[in-house]
């Protein structure tokens, strides 16, 4: 397991914007989880409306990442429709891409 540490690597604001913008990648399986398990038709609708949600006081971890060695990734856990969302994701690049690695409810096996 990689380490971890207790403040931010990414700007949550930056993160926003990028969501907002609709600069946002994501795996099958957030998409799965969302057109399985909430009302929404769309996941990138979603993860949009998921990040506008989020706050700092909502951080929980940055963490590093064995599957891409050298990169962190952030941990919020959000409330947001009803339950509470983990979120994992890292900003590519200089602030060009959001990647969220991780969207479902807080405590889910997956």
């Amino acid at each position: 397991m990689g380490r971890e540490r207790r403040r931010p690597t990414y700007s949550l604001a930056t993160a926003k914007a990028l969501a907002a913008s609709g600069e946002i990648s994501m795996n099958r399986r957030i998409r799965t989880f969302v057109k399985n398990r909430t009302d929404w038709v769309n996941a990138s609708d979603f993860i949009r409306k998921l990040f506008e949600a989020a706050d700092e006081a909502h951080f929980s971890k940055s963490m590093d990442l064995d599957i891409i060695p050298g990169t962190w990734a952030d941990v919020y856990k959000i409330p947001f429709d009803g339950e509470t969302w983990y979120v994992k994701f890292f900003i590519e690049g200089d602030a060009v891409r959001l990647n969220v690695l991780s969207a479902n409810w807080d405590g889910y096996i997956h």
